[in-house]
């Protein structure tokens, strides 16, 4: 059986900036990166870009295939961990073969969910995950295509740019009430889907997909949106089966510093339940790409000896829809206990939504208002 140092489970941006990191800071020991991607590490938020043309596919990629030997950081690519046995301290792949470890970081990211309608997988959907599926949408998108995306939120806010960036028809089929049902509230939603119609983007709410047919999708009303092509954005689920016990409730768990119960396991980016030190401890999953590098930084500096909380504020910002400039600041979801409270700047235009839970704020949702940024982050911290 093969032993190494530090094992790390998942070749994305939080586990590969735990690697860069832990050699940077003098760690000598032998690191193995294991990931299911048959690719050095590539920007997932670069992806939508190299769709529209604006840059080319191999600008999305973030490392070079010698960087790893460069940097003495061996690599299985296109392989899978199928279970863990913290006692042992040893990973089992699907093929068998097993890899014994003296440190572990899990970042296995998420993974986009089932769409599981009749007729789902008949005419292949596009997704917007991997290098692969980039592909397979730039080459499927055309002017005359007519694209029916399912779900609303970041993905489905990408699809719409890449229908208008490709002169294409697009219909975003939203299941709730409102645009972004989970995230945003009535004023911002109203304005977000405002913003895409303006631009072209048709928007239906209450709209449950029920068949994939052959001349589009059936919704749950026996109504039929024609399309050619359909985009599924319907968010992504943790891998947690191969993980055992460290199973939470949307993530795999982890303490403030992101260590995990079993000893010298360490859990990072995306896949990561934490508790959050700049949110009062409450405990989330955050999947987003800044957020994912800052953990995986921290959890480098872990494998080095610093014991210390992760303590940075979740932020991301999207401005892919004109008009529609969107900051997220902390947990912004409609958590379980959570309210909302909305100040409306500049009617259907300049929009904060700040996000309450205990009478704390832990969260802030700016539309067109980045001069706001400073003020609101400084609400979430204090």
């Amino acid at each position: 059986m093969r032993e190494v140092e530090i094992l790390i489970i998942g070749g994305g941006v939080a586990g590969t900036t735990a690697a860069e990191t832990y050699r940077a800071g003098g760690g000598a020991g032998e690191v193995l990166i294991v990931s299911d991607e048959a690719h050095p590490l590539y920007s997932r938020v670069l992806l939508p870009n190299a769709v529209k043309g604006k840059i080319s596919p191999d600008k999305a990629f973030l490392k070079k295939k010698e960087f790893y030997p460069e940097k003495s950081i061996e690599t299985l690519f296109g392989r899978v961990v199928a279970r863990v046995d913290y006692g042992r301290r040893v990973a089992a792949l699907s093929d068998g073969e097993e890899i014994a470890y003296r440190k572990l970081v899990i970042a296995v990211g998420g993974k986009p969910r089932a769409w599981d309608v009749p007729g789902a997988e008949a005419q292949a959907p596009l997704r917007l995950q991997t290098y692969e599926d980039a592909a397979a949408v730039a080459e499927a998108v055309r002017p005359e295509s007519r694209l029916a995306i399912v779900g609303s939120g970041f993905i489905g806010l990408e699809f719409a740019a890449i229908a208008l960036a490709k002169g294409a028809k697009a219909t975003v089929l939203n299941r709730g009430p409102r645009f972004w049902t989970s995230m945003l509230g009535e004023e911002i939603a109203a304005a977000v889907q405002s913003a895409l119609e303006t631009a072209g983007v048709e928007v239906r709410n209450h709209a449950k997909v029920a068949e994939r047919a052959a001349d589009g999708v059936r919704l749950s009303d026996g109504s039929t949106v024609a399309c050619d092509l359909v985009a599924i954005g319907i968010g992504v689920e943790v891998p947690m089966e191969p993980f055992g016990d460290l199973r939470g409730e949307h993530g795999l768990a982890a303490d403030a510093a992101l260590k995990a119960k079993h000893q010298d396991v360490w859990i990072a980016g995306d896949c990561a339940e934490f508790e959050d030190g700049k949110l009062g401890g409450l405990r989330h999953v955050v999947g987003n790409w800044t957020n994912a590098m800052a953990q995986g930084r921290h959890v480098g500096k872990a494998l080095l000896g610093e014991d210390a909380p992760y303590l940075q504020l979740t932020q991301y910002t999207t401005n892919v829809i004109p008009g529609a400039n969107l900051i997220f600041l902390g947990e912004c979801r409609n958590i379980r206990g959570s309210t909302a409270a909305t100040r409306v700047v500049e009617a259907g235009k300049k929009i904060v939504e700040e996000r309450l839970l205990d009478g704390r704020v832990i969260g802030a949702i700016l539309l067109n208002a980045p001069e706001l940024r400073a003020e609101a982050s400084a609400r979430i911290q204090g």
